[in-house]
């Protein structure tokens, strides 16, 4: 049974902390939600977590998934694990797709490398699941370059990709940041399929309904360090700590501010 265990894990670049001692347990099959402004490192946690790390980062800790160290594998066997076994969105879509090709291009190449599908299959497979996103034309859509398409439309082509893969363990970064209301619905109507299917989810967040909605357990950032964690339902009703009570009780009081309750 494949977990994520991540002991006492320290990053820092050119002597500035950028992750302190960060220590959890993610059982195979289950949810983590990871909330925190923005610099609380949250993003650096989740790119350590598909092998991407900063050339000039100190890192000390461990990342063990499937029993290995994922700071100490080669990039041979990061080739294995990176989509296959763990799959990442990106909160920026358009730094992972590469501008010389189109959608199909990327979907083929993807495919077929990790899957070993012949190209009518990968187009075929990538129209199926952009259809349940919303996409609407997904024919047309292939033959669309990243420049061309908007924020919102990169990320559900990415989750399209991504979903595909079957992957064990799954990182959204933000994944609703660039929805309307009914995209939004979708996308966490997808994750929730997942969650049914045993995949493991890491979700980064500062949609407070989507995480309600995933539930599972959360854990609260700050600066780089972990400031609190446990179950979801119980800390967005009563957070412990006075960063928590800050950080959610100003949520909550700004949406109803927005929606004039």
């Amino acid at each position: 049974m494949e977990k994520l265990d991540i002991n006492t894990l320290k990053v820092s670049i050119d002597n500035k902390t950028i992750l302190n001692d960060i220590s959890f347990t993610l059982p195979k099959g289950e949810t983590l939600i990871i909330i925190g402004e923005s610099g609380s490192g949250k993003t650096m946690l989740s790119r350590l977590l598909v092998g991407i790390k900063p050339d000039n980062a100190n890192i000390n800790g461990n990342i063990f998934f499937d029993e290995k160290d994922l700071l100490k594998i080669s990039e041979k066997e990061w080739n294995e694990y990176r989509g296959k076994k763990i799959s990442y969105i990106s909160q920026n879509p358009m730094a992972v797709f590469n501008s010389f090709q189109n959608v199909e291009s990327h979907a083929v190449e993807l495919f077929q490398s990790r899957l070993g599908l012949s190209k009518k299959e990968c187009i075929n497979k990538m129209i199926e699941e952009m259809k349940k996103l919303n996409l609407l034309n997904p024919e047309a859509l292939m033959k669309k370059y990243p420049f061309q398409l908007s924020g919102g439309m990169l990320q559900r082509i990415m989750f399209s990709m991504m979903i595909q893969l079957e992957p064990e363990l799954l990182i959204a970064d933000e994944p609703t940041s660039a929805l309307d209301y009914y995209n939004t619905e979708k996308v966490t109507e997808l994750l929730k399929n997942l969650q049914s299917q045993n995949t493991s989810l890491i979700v980064i967040t500062h949609d407070y309904n989507l995480a309600k909605e995933l539930d599972g357990k959360i854990i609260i950032m700050k600066n780089g360090n972990l400031i609190e964690k446990g179950n979801t339902s119980d800390m967005l009703k009563n957070p412990q700590s006075d960063y928590g009570k800050s950080l959610i009780l100003r949520k909550h009081y700004t949406r109803y501010k927005k929606e004039g309750i």
